[in-house]
């Protein structure tokens, strides 16, 4: 885990404080004089290390460490499963950032902050091979991560003719096609630009439109959920959350988001 008094170093530790009126609200961590964060790593741009002792940067460290100021105290990070965080358990955390997206099934296991960041599904397959539609991505063999959107998107929309071979992380999944294990990868659009970038053996190849909202997740009951959108809120106006976007996860994209073809589904 990383310990710090968010914005200040060295001797300036020891002058951390309480919590913070925001908005005519405080947020009441769960440990006196320090917000503990929970993450599932390793997440390559959004969080840079692969353990809570290591992590120095990335995106979504970034919010981490700017509500943690927002709100006067410390910043603890803590590694829980992907899986575990959006069943909601937290790790006793106060909140999770771990590119969790909204949807009404994990809202019966966490409270859900507004959005920060939006984002859709990319499609990672071998270098030199394109995916066009969705009867041929049917006939491909995904791999996915345990307990992500994606795992479902699968499973309900692709329909493909085998089951998707299911992985703990993103990395994982992405290298299951690096190794040839499977056809095709669906994991979040930005991770996959982030893990394909400046690679020879995989590409992210295409996406599918589904917009989906990545929040901040808090235990379901929890009083701070009105202070968090608060604060994110602030940091979205102040231009906090555009800047560590521009800083952390456009240079290590593979291209622009915007640019990759996008594969229709009924939905559309």
């Amino acid at each position: 885990m990383v310990l710090a008094c968010a914005g200040l170093v060295g001797p300036a530790l020891v002058a951390c404080g309480g919590s913070q009126d925001i908005a005519g609200q405080t947020f009441r961590p769960a440990d006196e004089g320090r917000l503990t964060v929970a993450t599932a790593l390793p997440a390559p741009g959004f969080w840079t290390g692969d353990d809570p002792a290591g992590v120095d940067g990335g995106f979504e460290h970034g919010i981490a460490a700017a509500l943690a100021d927002r709100f006067d105290l410390a910043l603890r990070i803590v590694d829980v499963p992907f899986d575990r965080l959006v069943a909601g358990d937290l790790g006793g955390a106060d909140l999770a950032l771990a590119q969790i997206t909204r949807t009404d099934e994990r809202a019966e296991h966490v409270a859900f902050s507004t959005p920060y960041y939006v984002d859709d599904a990319g499609v990672v397959l071998p270098a030199g091979e394109e995916l066009t539609d969705l009867e041929t991505a049917r006939e491909r063999s995904w791999a996915v991560e345990r307990g992500s959107v994606q795992e479902q998107f699968v499973a309900d929309t692709i329909r493909p003719d085998v089951d998707a071979v299911v992985f703990d992380d993103a990395v994982a999944t992405v290298e299951a096609v690096a190794a040839g294990r499977v056809d095709a990868a669906l994991v979040d659009l930005s991770t996959a630009l982030v893990l394909t970038n400046g690679r020879d053996d995989v590409t992210t190849s295409a996406r599918f439109a589904t917009h989906g909202e990545m929040a901040v997740a808090l235990p379901t009951g929890s009083d701070n959920v009105e202070v968090v959108d608060a604060a994110l809120r602030g940091l979205e106006a102040d231009r906090t959350i555009g800047d560590l976007e521009a800083e952390y996860l456009a240079p290590v994209f593979a291209a622009a988001p915007d640019s990759l073809p996008v594969i229709r589904t009924p939905d559309d």
